[in-house]
């Protein structure tokens, strides 16, 4: 049995939020597990679902809480899930669908939370929250602990559980509590809770997005019939359907996206382009020639980093792209913001195939860099497969 879990002083070394602190940094520790097949089946499925099987019945028969909250949001989310549990040590899924920001348990699917919700632009307001008498979301004052349960899930913020002083209590003497309610997404809890605004904003991923990760044709003209935008950006690092076409390497649905308007010029998160997550996943040529006739400035783009398609390429050795992306004009010596070409990138990691390819194209082999030349960082990274190219 656990010891009753420490306070960290606000001014303790190990505390980086300036308030007194629960420490329940034991959650880091455990691995859920469950004998019930059903819950572990459910528990890691929800990355295939939108969300419709959730039965909000239960919380909304409870009385509504006035709130308000306010989150970043995309200007139209298409009814589907907002955070889907990578695995079973997270024990929540959210999700969007008509107007209500539902939260419920992944391992059973029992709705907890429902809130009532509207756009204000650019922002997402809840004013009313339904709340089940039996959730750990009543350790603290509701409107806040659902706040903490979106950011800290959907957002991937990490901020301190805030608890009332009976919920302090609960955890204080039960920290296993914490881990069973909230898995390894808490890792403390606070009385006082004056976390600064959001900014990264809520998405989900609707039926579009769906279809395009499954290559599920009749399913994408489906969700456009119904009224989902094609360049929606969904929870993985905002990728639209169009990325999950070409990092799937399906000609027919990025063809048939197109074809709907899809921008392939829309970027991601860190300014990723199609053309670059088609080389990080190795899609094949033709895809990237589909890619090119669409948007054909994209070969010189380059992502908030200054890495370009030829340094993605180079990071994750796909030596066949190299040529091609040289082809479409992209200079070989483009550097990134810190000062490395792709041979660079590639000798530092040990990738010796990506290495010849450019060396091949005629990449300079003494282009100097913070880290010295090609073989200079091979030899500094500890790459020597990388660093014999050059003997």
């Amino acid at each position: 049995m656990p010891e009753p879990a420490k306070w960290l002083a606000a001014d303790d070394p190990g505390n980086p939020f300036g308030v007194p602190l629960l420490n329940l940094m034991l959650t880091q520790e455990y691995v859920a597990t469950t004998q019930d097949p059903a819950n572990a089946q459910r528990a890691v499925s929800w990355m295939q679902s939108v969300g419709d099987e959730l039965d909000v019945r239960k919380a909304m028969a409870a009385p509504a809480i006035d709130c308000a909250l306010t989150f970043p949001a995309a200007a139209i989310l298409p009814d589907g899930i907002v955070y889907a549990p990578p695995s079973m040590d997270q024990k929540w899924v959210l999700a969007w669908r008509h107007g209500q920001l539902i939260a419920a348990r992944s391992w059973t699917g029992e709705v907890e939370a429902v809130a009532e919700a509207r756009h204000e632009g650019a922002s997402l307001r809840v004013e009313r929250l339904h709340l089940v008498e039996s959730s750990m979301l009543r350790l603290g004052e509701p409107s806040q602990t659902f706040e903490w349960l979106i950011r800290c899930h959907a957002l991937g913020e990490k901020l301190p559980f805030p608890v009332d002083e009976q919920g302090a209590s609960v955890l204080q003497d039960m920290p296993l509590q914490a881990f069973s309610g909230f898995g390894k997404v808490i890792f403390c809890a606070a009385r006082t809770w004056a976390p600064p605004a959001a900014t990264r904003p809520l998405r989900s991923d609707g039926r579009l997005i769906r279809a395009a990760q499954r290559g599920d044709l009749a399913a994408l003209s489906s969700a456009v019939e119904a009224g989902e935008s094609v360049d929606a950006q969904g929870t993985h690092d905002g990728y639209t359907a169009l990325h999950w076409a070409v990092a799937r390497g399906d000609r027919a649905m990025l063809e048939r996206l197109l074809s709907l308007g899809a921008k392939a010029t829309s970027i991601d998160d860190r300014g990723g382009t199609s053309l670059m997550i088609a080389v990080v996943y190795r899609a094949p040529l033709e895809v990237l020639e589909v890619v090119r006739a669409a948007a054909p400035a994209l070969a010189a783009a380059a992502n908030s980093d200054g890495f370009t398609a030829l340094h993605a390429a180079a990071e994750v050795n796909n030596a066949q792209a190299v040529p091609w992306l040289l082809s479409s004009g992209l200079p070989l010596e483009v550097r990134t913001k810190h000062g490395h070409t792709a041979l660079h990138i590639a000798c530092a990691l040990g990738h010796v195939e990506a290495a010849r390819a450019l060396l091949d194209a005629g990449a300079d082999r003494n282009a100097s860099s913070p880290g010295g030349t090609p073989r200079e960082v091979a030899l500094a990274e500890g790459k020597p497969q990388t660093a014999a190219l050059f003997e």
